[in-house]
């Protein structure tokens, strides 16, 4: 087993783009990556104190305006280990847990399934406004400023989330339950 985690791979990805706190980049994680990888206060400053023991991160500065802030920056080492992780093929993780796809998976009269699409039709109608958002920000954000990706990803998750809308409306226009 790696001693590092997915989660340490987004703190290092984060930590590549430019050095940040744990503030920041639970800020930022909260406009991009949550939408398919969450992480919480509560795994950050550990991962970020661990990965800092363990020579992948280090501390660039103690504080700013007398206020006790932490700002990180990638090592070489740091830098290797996202390369190679960002290289190397395995399983590729690959999860979906969804509440209202479990409820529709049981379900057995069409009123209900209809409810249920209305739901995930309305649920994905918000996450693609939050997205929309988040594309219009990213516009503004200086490139160097900007994780590599940011935009594949985010016209991935506008795409995915466009064809689940679609396939609930879909759904919640059809009159009968059809395999």
């Amino acid at each position: 087993m790696s001693e590092l985690s997915n989660t340490s791979y987004l703190i290092l990805g984060m930590l590549d783009a430019h050095p940040h706190s744990g503030y920041d980049i639970k800020s930022i994680a909260d406009h991009s990556t949550r939408f398919f990888w969450a992480i919480s206060y509560g795994q950050i400053y550990p991962e970020l104190t661990r990965l800092e023991s363990l020579g992948y991160a280090e501390v660039e500065s103690e504080s700013t305006a007398g206020r006790a802030r932490r700002v990180f920056r990638i090592t070489p080492k740091g830098r290797a280990a996202l390369k190679r992780w960002l290289e190397a093929e395995g399983e590729d993780a690959f999860e979906v847990r969804d509440e209202l796809l479990l409820k529709l998976f049981f379900v057995s009269d069409a009123k209900t399934r209809r409810l249920i699409a209305k739901r995930i039709k309305a649920r994905h109608q918000a996450v693609l406004a939050t997205l929309r958002g988040v594309e219009k920000h990213l516009k503004e954000v200086p490139h160097a400023r900007r994780v590599k990706g940011s935009k594949d990803v985010l016209r991935g998750g506008l795409r995915l989330h466009q064809a689940i809308y679609d396939w609930a409306q879909d759904l919640e226009n059809e009159p009968t339950h059809t395999s």
